[in-house]
């Protein structure tokens, strides 16, 4: 997973992280019977000296994209409130949580055994601006392609 900030790695670090569960299940999971309610647990960490100091907003984007031919899957709406984090200016580490929740039928993936990947974006907002999560991209992103999951009926 690679993150990149403005500060050397030991100043400001963000590490990122994803999980596939079913509803009800308590191990992350890579096969999804289509008929399951299920959700992507995403979870980052900041940590350094500067992780008192930063203000502003992480805006979390997750999709479904596949591997080989075919069409992705957008998991998150990209102005929900709900995606758009508020920084936690505090002693280091500060640790972040959010489950992005599929509900059954909410997409239709063929599930003759195609392969996808969990993609999932963290991007860093400026605070300020009185606008949607802050006044624009700042200098902070993150990245993952992890888990793969598997759909079948």
């Amino acid at each position: 997973m690679p993150c990149e900030t403005i500060f050397a790695s030991d100043v400001f670090r963000v590490d990122l992280s994803a999980q596939v569960f079913e509803q009800g299940g308590n191990t992350p999971q890579s096969i999804i019977r289509t008929d399951q309610n299920w959700f992507v647990h995403v979870q980052w960490t900041t940590r350094g000296e500067a992780t008192p100091m930063i203000d502003g907003f992480w805006h979390l984007h997750v999709m479904l994209e596949p591997i080989g031919p075919g069409d992705g899957f957008d998991l998150t709406d990209p102005v929900a409130a709900q995606h758009c984090i508020p920084l936690t200016p505090g002693d280091e580490p500060v640790p972040y949580h959010v489950d992005v929740n599929v509900a059954a039928g909410d997409i239709t993936v063929p599930a003759a055994g195609r392969l996808f990947s969990v993609v999932v974006v963290l991007t860093y907002r400026t605070p300020g601006g009185g606008t949607f999560c802050g006044s624009g991209p700042g200098p902070m992103a993150c990245w993952s392609l992890e888990p793969h999951v598997l759909f079948y009926n």
